[in-house]
């Protein structure tokens, strides 16, 4: 399993997903190389939701593990994974909303024709 990171994403795919998802540090990474690889397969090499991907892939196993929190007199550590793993899926929607924000095709229009009947259309609750 790797983990590579050049600071470039138009480097490579891998460096664009890391760089939208935000696993570009090497002491506390995401996802491995062939994770990365693997959802770029599963979402068509779209790198908005193969990046969103990596980040619900991460918050799952934050949320898996349990918050732990240790003393030794005055020194207190404590980890929160609860809280990583929703600071996560939050960035996995903002970065879905980039997606939607990244199609350019035609979006359709509210219609009422002359009669007053409304059209109906896919997407038709969604703002452009």
């Amino acid at each position: 399993m790797t983990w590579t990171y050049s600071g470039n994403p138009s480097a490579s795919n891998t460096d664009k997903i890391r760089f939208l998802s935000g696993d570009t540090d090497v002491a506390n990474p995401l996802a491995t190389n062939e994770e990365i690889a693997f959802l770029l397969l599963e979402w068509n090499n779209d790198f908005y939701y193969a990046a969103a991907a990596v980040c619900d892939y991460a918050a799952n196993k934050a949320a898996a593990k349990a918050d732990q929190s240790k003393s030794v007199g005055d020194l207190s550590i404590s980890t929160q994974y609860a809280a990583l793993a929703d600071s996560l899926h939050k960035r996995a929607h903002a970065i879905r909303d980039q997606a939607v924000m990244q199609d350019s095709s035609p979006k359709p229009t509210f219609n009422v024709d002359a009669v007053g009947d409304f059209k109906f259309f896919i997407d038709m609750d969604k703002w452009t």
